[in-house]
């Protein structure tokens, strides 16, 4: 699974509103991230399988196959990806740098002080 580069990840949301009444990003930002995701391919799949959950459909259903073409592409770029149904949720990919991330700061292993003697 191929990592994105220069330090980027995306945070996953899901608003229970539609996507005119959505969140701004700076609202969002501020809301704990309901998936973090490492790779394009996370976030196409993740994207596909909350709408196939919201819409109440499997993935026999709907491959939503156009789309994941087009998430791969964004999402490799940087770009935060928003989409849902017309009635709601919004669902949103937000593109995140790792500096400006508390989620990627906790995530990684602090080394060990050295014992002063």
């Amino acid at each position: 699974m191929a990592q994105h580069s220069n330090g980027l990840h995306h945070h996953g949301y899901v608003e229970r509103s539609t996507l005119s009444h959505a969140l701004s990003a700076a609202e969002r930002r501020m809301l704990d991230p309901d998936e973090v995701m490492h790779s394009p391919e996370e976030v196409a799949a993740w994207l596909a399988g909350t709408l196939r959950a919201a819409m109440g459909l499997t993935e026999d259903e709907v491959g939503f196959t156009d789309e994941t073409e087009i998430w791969l592409t964004e999402s490799r770029r940087g770009e935060t990806i928003v989409t849902g149904l017309n009635d709601g949720p919004t669902i949103t990919a937000e593109a995140v740098y790792d500096n400006n991330c508390e989620c990627e700061r906790q995530l990684k292993p602090v080394p060990p002080s050295k014992k002063r003697r």
